[in-house]
């Protein structure tokens, strides 16, 4: 199964606002442009930085460093970016272990509950319930799942005799 982009990325309004302070409202947009692009595409070419930034944008600018591989990126967005990515694999493995456990005891439950030679031993045939009067119970497999209500008794036989009655 293909792993999914993530859609978003943690901002710190605080920080991103200390951070831009002295730039133009220009500059700000061209600067959230290149973070999205960065969240998106991965680190940028010098192409790509080219396309937004001109030599008026040295305080964006600034905010981009070079990787090995000579792309641009910005440093905080790249913690931010792997920090959610172990996030989100850790609360996987959790669920995936709680998904087999949970499967586990399911199956370790029903082999305790379900005598092998009978299977079918706690569930109820379709007579049974027929000859109920004063219930209607439904069964599971286990007998720790016992539900009951009352059962409903039509008031009128047929529609005939509903419509006497409401004239």
């Amino acid at each position: 199964m293909k792993k999914e982009k993530d859609p978003a990325f943690l901002m710190y309004p605080q920080a991103f606002m200390e951070g831009t302070f002295f730039m133009t409202d220009e500059q700000v947009g061209k600067y959230i442009k290149l973070l999205c692009l960065q969240h998106q595409l991965g680190h940028l070419t010098d192409k790509q930085m080219a396309k937004l930034l001109t030599d008026t944008d040295a305080e964006v600018f600034d905010k981009f460093r070079k990787d090995e591989a000579g792309k641009w990126y910005n440093v905080k967005l790249d913690q931010e970016i792997e920090k959610r990515v172990r996030y989100s694999e850790y609360q996987s493995e959790l669920a995936n272990r709680r998904w087999n456990k949970d499967a586990k005891a399911s199956t370790n439950d029903k082999a305790k509950r379900i005598p092998k030679d009978k299977p079918n031993e706690c569930m109820r045939t379709k007579d049974e319930d027929i000859n109920k009067e004063s219930l209607s119970t439904i069964e599971t497999n286990t007998p720790n799942h016992l539900f009951t209500q009352e059962t409903l008794v039509p008031v009128h036989d047929s529609l005939d005799d509903l419509y006497n009655d409401l004239n």
